[in-house]
């Protein structure tokens, strides 16, 4: 909707608009725990905080194929994709992109950036 609604308004205003898409199609393996968890330790209360800090340490992985189990990986990193707060998540790790492009608008929505 924000991304309409800028195309729009410059258009009504004569402005040329460009935009880049980037896909970070494996942007939900790449999330690392620790510097995910250090952001909210910076934002949320601590109550939230240990929510969070459950809901994403000792998170492990594990393969079925016909009756064959592999056995359990733990994960050091990612989010549950698939769930609701995955892509606030992953939004959260990318904020800081927009420091690196300050001229630029940035548009964030879970693997998608717009600039």
């Amino acid at each position: 909707m924000k991304l309409t609604e800028d195309i729009y308004r410059n258009s009504e205003e004569k402005l040329p608009t460009h935009a880049i898409f980037i896909d970070l199609s494996i942007a939900f393996d790449l999330v690392s725990h620790n510097l995910l968890l250090q952001k909210l330790n910076l934002r949320i209360e601590k109550a939230a905080f240990r929510w969070f800090d459950s809901y994403l340490t000792n998170r492990g992985v594990q393969v079925k194929l016909t009756n064959a189990i592999s056995k359990q990986y733990q994960l050091e990193g990612s989010v549950p994709q698939g769930s609701i707060r995955g892509p606030i998540l992953v939004n959260l790790c990318l904020l800081n992109i927009s420091k690196c492009l300050k001229k630029c608008k940035i548009l964030l929505y879970a693997d998608v950036i717009v600039i």
